[in-house]
């Protein structure tokens, strides 16, 4: 079978490095050889675990290629040394996952002669000051319209940017939704459920909300607050749990600040009893498995993994329009989707979830486990992720 090289800027084990993983799996079960190329390994950002991806990568047999400025592409010498592995390992393709490394994956596979294909993980932003935007803009365009053989794509809204504004054909796209592993995602005895509900001091008669993801402007988490601040009286008996933490690389600075600007509302509004800043989490399983629901309150995504996990979880959810309604997502049978910035709808849906009984959060939580299982477990989008590379090939 075909050697296939992958792609990841920061191989932390976040939405898209998490997904990089899924599918080299996926690769590796099909028969494949798998290489990772990959940027410096994140260290220093977990008081208890490592928050890399490169160890479970290695585990399922992928081989991985430190390359320097990966994770700061400039210039051409990257994409020569990502197509320097290719052609040492006869590689006949190259997948770009994170959008730092897409067009350097996509140069690479051009270099080398074989297939380029990137997994569109997310909605695009590009950060720095005006012409850093635009020349980032402008090389990202050049190298996903020209030299993209196929984008894979998790939900249509990023289907429809990569048409409408990077100019990719639409031929050369495929939809194809993120997922896990929800039938075999873990449950947990009640006492480690309790332990961890009395480590952010919840009792049995509050509610325990969870909200998973980096400190980042993206997850809304500002949005969330505000909406937390606005809950009426009688449903204030909740507690917030924030399970993420500052990514490395070039936005860690302005994160940074975003961070104490969240921490300086929490102190202003007297939500200190009620919100709690877990950083990141190594048992992001049986967090949610101790929570009674689940609140995503992104401005942007491609599909959130975060979103399915907490579904998988038996969680009913609560979460923006970010990337689109989930196909078969009904409101108040598997919680509510929401307009992305809208503080107070965000907080009406929640005061919704929070004030119904515990056999209404059971049954939406059941509900939306058996639609994570039906159109969202990993097992058959592996599946189908290798089937559109190796139609490529």
């Amino acid at each position: 079978m075909p050697t296939i090289v992958l792609t990841l800027a920061l191989p932390e084990a976040t939405g898209a490095p998490k997904m990089a993983y899924c599918f080299a799996r996926a690769l590796r079960r099909a028969g494949h050889d798998v290489i990772l190329a990959h940027g410096p390994e994140p260290s220093g950002n977990s008081k208890s675990s490592d928050q890399s991806i490169l160890g479970p990568m290695r585990d399922v047999g992928v081989q991985t290629e430190a390359v320097d400025g990966l994770v700061f592409p400039l210039g051409s010498a990257v994409s020569r040394r990502v197509a320097e592995i290719t052609r040492a390992n006869q590689a006949a393709c190259v997948i770009g996952f994170q959008q730092r490394d897409r067009a350097v994956a996509l140069q690479a596979a051009h270099r080398a002669g074989v297939a380029g294909i990137i997994s569109a993980q997310n909605q695009h932003t590009f950060r720095g000051s005006w012409p850093v935007r635009k020349l980032k803009q402008w090389i990202y365009t050049r190298a996903v319209s020209r030299l993209a053989d196929l984008v894979i794509c998790p939900a249509q809204i990023v289907r429809d940017e990569l048409v409408e504004t990077f100019g990719v054909p639409l031929e050369r796209t495929a939809i194809l939704p993120n997922g896990v592993d929800v039938a075999g995602f873990p449950d947990f005895d009640l006492n480690s459920k309790r332990r961890v509900r009395g480590e952010f001091k919840v009792d049995d008669t509050q509610i325990m909300l969870v909200s998973v993801g980096r400190i980042d402007t993206q997850k809304g988490y500002d949005v969330l607050l505000r909406a937390l601040h606005r809950l009426p009286a009688q449903s204030k008996l909740v507690k917030l749990v924030v399970a993420g933490g500052i990514t490395t690389g070039a936005t860690a600075k302005q994160m940074r600040r975003y961070e104490a600007g969240l921490h300086k509302f929490v102190a202003d509004t007297d939500l200190h009893k009620q919100v709690s800043f877990a950083g990141w989490r190594n048992d992001c399983p049986l967090l949610l498995r101790a929570a009674d629901v689940y609140v995503h309150p992104a401005r942007w995504e491609g599909w959130p993994l975060a979103v399915v996990e907490a579904m998988s979880a038996e969680l009913p959810t609560v979460m923006t329009d970010c990337s689109g309604r989930p196909q078969g997502y009904v409101d108040s049978e598997h919680g509510y989707v929401v307009p992305t910035e809208d503080a107070d709808a965000l907080s009406r849906a929640m005061t919704r979830v929070i004030d119904a009984t515990s056999d209404e959060r059971h049954r939406m939580g059941k509900a939306a486990r058996a639609l994570a299982l039906q159109y969202y477990d990993i097992k058959s989008i592996g599946e189908r992720f290798v089937q559109l590379v190796e139609d490529v090939l």
